[in-house]
């Protein structure tokens, strides 16, 4: 088996853009050769559990883990008798894992928002019809609905208490 140092373009991979294959010497591998596929992302990813590539000949590359840039690193060791022309990879299987980036989900500081005395429901709304979603709140000792108005960014203003019948 040949396999070039090279760049394999790759799509729908957890937004990888790329896999970077090396074998462990140049020239036909054989038997016990390694080779190690890296995979390029736009950024460096955060992994869990024990995700694999599945081969073009059957076979899977089991993570490895991290190099130095935060990719994420897979091994194959070529079984005997295998002759394969050219071994690509067919897919990614996650095996209970995720392959992710890191620090995209992070909650803002929850905003206080003002409504009227002791709130019995909530709801949202685009009340105003802004495309942004509104809070509205039923409150029961000041018998009011409270509408605050939403500025997309989870931000509210406004002080509009209705007064209930």
């Amino acid at each position: 088996m040949t396999l070039p140092n090279s760049t394999t373009d790759v799509t729908g991979l957890n937004k990888a853009t790329g896999i970077i294959t090396t074998a462990s010497r140049a020239g036909t591998l054989k038997a016990g050769d390694t080779v190690t596929f890296t995979l390029e992302a736009e950024t460096a990813v955060a992994v869990t559990g024990a995700p694999r590539l599945t081969l073009s000949n059957g076979a899977t590359a089991t993570y490895a883990g991290l190099d130095g840039e935060g990719r994420a690193t897979f091994t194959y060791t070529i079984a005997a008798g295998e002759d394969d022309a050219s071994l690509t990879v067919t897919g990614l299987d996650l095996n209970g894992g995720s392959l992710d980036r890191p620090g995209l989900l992070d909650f803002a500081t929850a905003p206080n928002v003002t409504v009227g005395g002791a709130p019995a429901s909530v709801t949202v709304a685009d009340v105003n019809e802004d495309g942004k979603l509104d809070i509205l709140t039923a409150n029961n000792s000041s018998n009011t609905v409270s509408v605050r108005l939403g500025d997309g960014a989870g931000g509210f203003s406004g002080t509009t208490d209705l007064a209930g019948r």
